[in-house]
Parts: structure tokens; sequence; C-alpha cells
């Protein structure tokens, strides 16, 4: 924040869902080619691309040192579908 307004502090051109930011690492979640990417928070250097399937809008769960992200379209109406656990180092 500078001068009580938030200030840019980086970007890239990837895409992905909404981030999430959890213990200095943000997490998004590219839904059309799949992977979840891992960047430092404080300067946009990724850390890691998490391979998984592709989805629509799917969100990232960060508890407990692990990281939870569901595969798919809600919109399919499966009845089954795949869930990616990774755990921090």
């Amino acid at each position: 924040m500078g001068g009580g307004q938030l200030q840019q502090v980086w970007q890239n051109q990837n895409a992905g869902t909404s981030p999430l930011a959890a213990d200095g690492l943000l997490f998004a979640y590219d839904a059309v080619n799949g992977g979840l990417r891992v960047y430092q928070a404080d300067t946009g250097t990724q850390v890691a691309n998490l391979a998984c399937g592709g989805g629509h809008w799917n969100s990232p769960i960060v508890v407990d040192g692990r990281i939870a992200l569901p595969e798919g379209n809600a919109n399919d109406h499966l009845t089954s579908g795949v869930l990616d656990i990774w755990r921090l180092p």
C-alpha cells in the first residue's frame, strides 16, 4: 500500500481463476489448460506448476500444509470426479 491506496506489485499474462494467497504463496488455477500455478506472493516468481486436469472456475483450497483442487465442470452434472491433493514441502 502506498498513501493509503493499493499499488500493483507484479503481473503476468498467464490465465487463471481468482487467486488464493496462503503462507506467502499465491495459487492460480488455469482452468483451460489445466495446472495450478504457484507463485511467491510478494515477487510473482513462479515456484511450481502442479499438473491437473481442466475445469470451470474451480478454486484451490489450502489448509494444514495441503492444497486441494477439484477437476472438472459442475455444469456437466457428473456423479463422480477427481480431487487433486498436494502437500507443501
